[in-house]
């Protein structure tokens, strides 16, 4: 698995931690949003660790940049299919238009792991 930098790796793994649940929705979910600096400061406001619920509101708070916003629309899709009132903000034109396209192929990895380790392995083996 690549990781952005440290932070983002740190990140991943202390909320996978704090959450207590591994599944793929959870990796996908905390792998996307540590690719952003302000998602990850912003985790409490983002998800509740109790209650294990996302709070897409956020999406409309002041402090969203175009990246960050990209960031909480793909984690939360990958996380339970969320999508905006927007059709446009679900385009992967719109989505992958940014700089961490790269750590979201790799997020995309993570949910669907049984489409894509397969792939992969038959990629490396020609």
């Amino acid at each position: 698995m690549k990781f952005l930098n440290k932070q983002h790796q740190s990140f991943y793994y202390n909320s996978l931690n704090h959450s207590k649940v591994k599944d793929v929705y959870h990796k996908a979910l905390f792998y996307t949003l540590g690719t952003c600096e302000d998602t990850r400061k912003r985790i409490q406001e983002i998800y509740d660790f109790n209650t294990r619920c996302i709070h897409t509101e956020i999406l409309e708070k002041g402090w969203q940049t175009s990246g960050s916003r990209r960031a909480c629309l793909l984690a939360f899709n990958l996380f339970n299919g969320y999508m905006s009132n927007d059709p446009c903000d679900s385009t992967p034109y719109y989505l992958f238009c940014d700089s961490n396209a790269e750590y979201y192929f790799e997020a995309i990895k993570l949910r669907y792991p049984e489409y894509t380790q397969q792939k992969q392995q038959e990629y490396e083996r020609c």
